[in-house]
C-alpha cells in the first residue's frame, strides 16, 4: 500500500513471458511487464493478485481484459514466445550457456487514480508498429 495515496500496486516482471489473451486482438502477442493501480479492500487486491498468478502458472497466459485495475501499464510486445521446456533447458545451462535475467522493478512512483495512465501498448518490432490498446 502507498499511504501517501490509500492505493494498491500490483507490479508483475514475467520471467517467462506471458502469451496475451485479449479478445479482437488477432496478432500472436506476449506481455512482460505490468503495473496494476488499486483501490479498495487490499483482499480483493489479493484475490485478483493471486487469480493473475495462477492462470500464468496454469497456461503461461495473462487476459488483462479479466483485471479490475482502476488504472494500468502493460507492455508487450508481437511474436510467440518458446515452449517452456525450451525456455527452462536454456536457463539451466544445459546448451553450454545460461540466460539470465535479473531486474528489480520498482513501483511507479506518486501513481494516483488521477493520473488515468491507463498504457496498455503491444511493439512489434520487425514491423515497426505499436498498437495503442484500450481495455
Amino acid at each position: 500500500m502507498d499511504f501517501d495515496t490509500k492505493l494498491y500496486q500490483i507490479t508483475i516482471k514475467f520471467n517467462y513471458p506471458a502469451t496475451l489473451v485479449l479478445e479482437g486482438f488477432e496478432k500472436p502477442a506476449v506481455i512482460e511487464l505490468a503495473y496494476l493501480l488499486y483501490e479498495g479492500d487490499y483482499r480483493r487486491v489479493i484475490i485478483e493478485a493471486q487469480n493473475i498468478l495462477l492462470e500464468y502458472k496454469e497456461a503461461y497466459t495473462f487476459s488483462p481484459e479479466k483485471i479490475r485495475a482502476i488504472d494500468y501499464h502493460i507492455e508487450g510486445c508481437i511474436g510467440k514466445v518458446l515452449p517452456p521446456e525450451v525456455h527452462e533447458e536454456y536457463l539451466s545451462g544445459k546448451h553450454g550457456h545460461g540466460v539470465c535475467i535479473m531486474h528489480r522493478i520498482a513501483p511507479l512512483k506518486n501513481w494516483t487514480k488521477d493520473v488515468g495512465d491507463k498504457y496498455f501498448i503491444i511493439t512489434d518490432i520487425n514491423g515497426g508498429s505499436r498498437y495503442q490498446i484500450e481495455l
